[in-house]
């Protein structure tokens, strides 16, 4: 049997499309059945892709877990992406886009983690995806990403509530017992950055804009870092809270930003160390307080 066509690079830059895609209708249920029978029932579900995995969750009443698992468990193992719907929620994502380019902190935290890995990474961009990757990614190259990226190889069920063991097995292998990895594609490895990316100064010059966003950045350490935990500790001291130090000098006691922050960002390979600051420009009519 021939090889699988590989998956097109530039679509990995937006794997959130492909994970927004699950609940656009399986192929037992049209959209609207399947959110209005989870409605019925009072189940709510979510989605959400960041930089090293993608989440699907639900919630719902104790008597209502079975059914509701099922409805998961269709979304997650019979997508059926309508080319509808793929256009609609391409617009979505490109209008959010867009919308992200009035923004001095988004604007910002693009400039910072394309600098610090380079375009090429999978961590190079925003998660919300690029603009070439959401425009030319096509139906079958999410149904590829999905068969390659969507496996119980890879894949973990939580459930937390008033249940028993045996409840929870029960529930899961009711739900997931039939979702299988044979015959699935590989997924490309993506190579995260090692080195730090030389200093520099970078400036994004937007007159338009009434806020204006200060970031400082560094490649940080792994997650599996034995310092990892010392750092995380370490940083909400200095600006991991409202009351950390950074926010209650520079905003209350010197009134020079909006807000102050550190960040330690965890990623399965080498993290990000962040610093930031938002503030208003200052003009004759309103000056910088002192």
């Amino acid at each position: 049997m021939p090889a699988a066509p590989p998956i097109r690079l530039i679509v990995l830059d937006s794997p959130g499309f492909m994970v927004s895609m699950l609940d656009e209708g399986p192929p037992s249920a049209t959209r609207s059945r399947s959110r209005a029978t989870s409605k019925a029932l009072g189940a709510g579900f979510g989605s959400g892709t960041a930089r090293d995995g993608s989440t699907l969750s639900v919630r719902s009443l104790k008597q209502n877990a079975s059914k509701t698992l099922g409805i998961l468990s269709d979304l997650v193992m019979s997508p059926s992406f309508p080319d509808k719907e793929v256009e609609r929620v391409r617009s979505d994502r490109l209008t959010s886009l867009q919308q992200d380019r009035d923004s001095p902190f988004r604007i910002a935290s693009t400039v910072m983690w394309t600098d610090l890995y380079g375009s090429s990474n999978p961590y190079g961009h925003m998660a919300i995806g690029t603009e070439p990757g959401l425009k030319t990614a096509t139906r079958d190259d999410l149904v590829k990403l999905y068969q390659a990226a969507l496996s119980p190889k890879n894949a973990a069920l939580v459930l937390a509530g008033d249940l028993t063991e045996s409840e929870a097995r029960r529930l899961a292998e009711e739900a997931f017992g039939k979702w299988s990895a044979d015959g699935r594609p590989p997924l490309p490895e993506p190579k995260a950055g090692s080195a730090p990316a030389p200093e520099k100064v970078l400036v994004v010059d937007r007159p338009s804009l009434p806020q204006t966003t200060v970031m400082v950045a560094q490649v940080g350490v792994a997650r599996s870092n034995p310092d990892y935990e010392r750092l995380n500790v370490m940083n909400q001291v200095l600006g991991g809270l409202f009351s950390s130090r950074v926010n209650m000098n520079l905003r209350e006691e010197h009134g020079y930003t909006y807000g102050a922050f550190s960040r330690s960002t965890r990623t399965g390979r080498r993290g990000r160390s962040r610093w930031g600051a938002r503030c208003a420009p200052t003009s004759p009519g309103h000056p910088s307080r002192r």
